[in-house]
């Protein structure tokens, strides 16, 4: 008979507390079949059919086609973690809960709020240094949030390969300086930036092409007032 989940699991917390160390082997796997994924995702959210958990350190599981591809990709992860100096987890034991940092997102809070709201267009959305344009799309590229961001802020961030927040937000503010960014200012910046580019005979940017738009809306708004 099979034992559940939570048996092995306390069976395991119990011997660790008769060795000196902890190895792979102490740990007790548990396999899940996550089912096949759908053929419409994209290949970047396509899972893997079975999981590998470690009990008492879920972050540690493996994904594989099968039970062995799992597996192994468990003890990869196990022992990539070791290597690090991190202390595991006891055996068995329950997984505390962490978050990751939102110190760097949360040093300009009003950008940060209305990236939220004009970029991902959400209402609000929990954003950690950890998080990147990948985790609100599911497109194959991230070219349709990066031409959002140019129509939106006036700033190409398209060289930020990561797509990290915290990164995108930082870019923005050291281009605008201050935000909310005021319409004159920014047209000037656009303009400066777009003179600059021509006289160096390089071609136009993403932001360029994306502004043309805002600043003959403004010039004419300008010109009837």
């Amino acid at each position: 008979m099979k034992l559940s989940r939570q048996t092995r699991a306390r069976l395991a917390w119990i011997k660790s507390f008769f060795k000196a160390s902890w190895r792979f082997e102490d740990y007790p796997i548990d396999y899940i079949d996550q089912g096949e994924s759908s053929s419409d995702l994209p290949e970047r959210l396509q899972k893997k059919r079975w999981r590998a958990d470690l009990l008492g350190a879920y972050y540690l599981s493996g994904l594989g086609d099968d039970h062995r591809s799992a597996l192994d990709d468990a003890k990869r992860k196990y022992t990539d973690f070791v290597a690090t100096g991190q202390r595991m987890p006891r055996p068995g034991s329950k997984p505390k809960i962490t978050f990751a940092s939102d110190e760097r997102v949360s040093r300009f809070p009003e950008l940060r709020d209305n990236f939220i709201k004009e970029v991902l267009q959400l209402e609000w959305a929990l954003v950690t240094d950890e998080s990147s344009l990948w985790d609100f799309h599911t497109d194959t590229d991230n070219r349709n949030m990066y031409l959002k961001i140019a129509g939106v802020y006036g700033v190409d961030v398209s060289h930020i390969i990561s797509a990290n927040l915290a990164d995108i937000l930082n870019g923005i503010m050291d281009e605008i300086g201050t935000f909310p960014e005021d319409d004159i200012s920014k047209a000037i910046r656009l303009g400066r930036d777009a003179r600059a580019r021509y006289n160096m005979g390089l071609p136009r940017t993403t932001v360029e092409s994306v502004s043309i738009t805002f600043l003959t809306g403004l010039l004419n708004y300008l010109t009837a007032n």
